[in-house]
């Protein structure tokens, strides 16, 4: 009965004082750095027909780089990350997004505002912070290799590259922070090392649990995905980490997908002997810490790979050639890994699965390769 009490004054408080964002162009007077660019550089006739169809919207659609410092006091929720101002507007710009998807939302939904109610009960034990920088996760990337190196990491890049000292403590999610693959991320750089990490809790998210953070200036940034511009510098905070010395036929290799992940292949074993008996290694980014993966793809000069968020490790290629022919389930167009193909200069090719399964909510679960048609792909793909 009490709960049910607390949500009623909890949603009728968040209707009748709701937060509303700070008008646009008013933050812009913060913005140290800003970049609106149409969304990726490439050629899109020469995209898969399937995705033009289906990302026709791509070129008309904007993409946001910034840097911004907010030189006032402001807190930062917990469960988005967005700053509230003393005269409790939000900043659109806190959030790392692009505006049109925060303001209009996507395709996935749209990210509701601050909780005014729970800010208003619980900002007077808020933790105080001198300047701080704050990062977030992007939009829809999730919480995976894909996301640190687009995202949270693309952000640290974009605010060091426009002077933001990163001395300062950094604010992160703690959904992300306390990955195995992110702290892995840490241990490898010398200068992620470095780094004052502060989590803010957006896991356990209710009353009791809901800590802000209180700060005297912000810095805040978005890097645009995918693009070479952000991602290759990255690459150099992990140069210490050298190829290893393989066989010869490590060089290709077919990155494959556990039958417990969605979107997995439900004749994995037929098709990885394929792959084998053409002189592709087989491996699993799951089964691999990230400095392995880091190793193998500094030395991969062929990769066959499941469409999921291991192939990001290709951006450790670079600046040696790829041949990339990525698998993709039917139906379910995603275009990150040939951008960041086109932006490499590595060559690309896709090879589309049938027969898609899915669960009871809808969701991808598996597909299916012919496996004589896949081989005769492969073969005349390795030709080319």
């Amino acid at each position: 009965m009490i709960k049910h009490i607390y949500r009623l004054i909890r949603t009728y408080f968040n209707k009748i004082f709701k937060f509303k964002y700070m008008n646009l162009e008013e933050e812009r007077k913060y913005l140290i750095f800003e970049s609106i660019d149409k969304y990726y550089h490439i050629d899109y006739n020469k995209l898969d027909a399937r995705w033009r169809s289906n990302y026709t919207f791509v070129n008309s659609w904007q993409q946001e780089t910034y840097v911004m410092h907010y030189p006032q006091s402001c807190y930062i929720e917990p469960i988005y990350g967005y700053a509230i101002t003393k005269n409790n507007q939000y900043l659109l710009h806190s959030k790392a997004g692009s505006y049109k998807y925060l303001l209009f939302g996507s395709s996935y939904g749209k990210t509701p505002p601050p909780d005014r109610f729970v800010f208003f009960l619980k900002k007077r034990k808020a933790i105080k912070l001198d300047k701080a920088i704050s990062l977030n996760t992007q939009e829809n990337f999730g919480k995976n290799y894909f996301a640190a190196y687009n995202g949270a990491l693309g952000q640290l890049y974009m605010m060091e590259k426009y002077g933001v000292d990163l001395t300062l403590p950094v604010i992160v999610p703690k959904s992300l922070f306390e990955t195995k693959f992110f702290q892995q991320i840490i241990s490898l750089s010398p200068k992620l090392k470095n780094i004052n990490w502060i989590t803010r809790n957006d896991i356990d998210y209710d009353f009791k649990n809901a800590q802000y953070f209180q700060c005297r200036e912000l810095y805040t940034a978005r890097a645009v995905p995918y693009s070479k511009t952000v991602l290759i510098p990255l690459t150099k905070w992990f140069d210490n980490i050298q190829p290893q010395n393989y066989a010869p036929n490590d060089r290709k290799v077919f990155l494959t997908r556990s039958l417990n992940r969605p979107r997995h292949l439900r004749n994995k074993e037929e098709i990885e002997h394929i792959v084998s008996s053409l002189g592709f290694k087989i491996i699993d980014t799951d089964e691999l810490t990230v400095k392995e993966q880091i190793q193998i793809f500094r030395n991969v000069s062929m990769l066959i790979a499941m469409h999921g968020a291991g192939n990001i490790n290709m951006i450790f290629r670079y600046p040696k050639h790829l041949n990339l022919l990525e698998i993709h389930t039917p139906g379910w167009p995603a275009t990150s890994y040939e951008i960041i193909a086109s932006e490499l200069d590595y060559e690309y090719d896709i090879y589309w699965g049938t027969d898609l399964g899915k669960d009871d909510n809808n969701n991808n679960t598996s597909f299916y390769i012919d496996p004589y048609d896949f081989k005769e792909k492969v073969i005349n793909w390795i030709k080319k």
